[in-house]
């Protein structure tokens, strides 16, 4: 028997999506659409000093530029056909994946408030 972790919403989770599509979900939820930005590269900062920027090029790329407290990891996309697993599940495949654990207050996509 295989046991899949659900997403909680004590978890925050930043990834790419279509090709102009940022997301943010669990803990603070929204979304941030750009197609000109996101080949350039979106810029990205969270309460806890977690900051970085995530680009999209035929894949979602996150550099992080500093790691936070509530930093988890960055799980690398699983190309088109793969599925990520445990956290990231239900997040698109051909991105990577920002995860932060529980307490995150904001985060800011190109310096405004999500």
């Amino acid at each position: 028997m295989k046991i899949i972790k659900k997403m909680e919403k004590t978890h925050t989770l930043i990834y790419g999506s279509s090709d102009d599509l940022v997301k943010i979900e669990g803990q603070i939820e929204g979304e941030y659409e750009n197609y000109t930005l996101a080949k350039r590269g979106v810029t990205f900062e969270c309460s806890d000093e977690t900051k970085g920027t995530i680009t999209y090029d035929g894949d979602w790329e996150i550099t992080v530029e500093k790691k936070g407290i509530l930093f988890q990891e960055v799980r690398p996309n699983v190309g088109d056909d793969g599925k990520h697993k445990d956290l990231a599940f239900k997040c698109t495949s051909y991105s990577d994946v920002l995860i932060l654990k529980d307490g995150i207050l904001w985060v800011k996509i190109n310096g405004r408030k999500v």
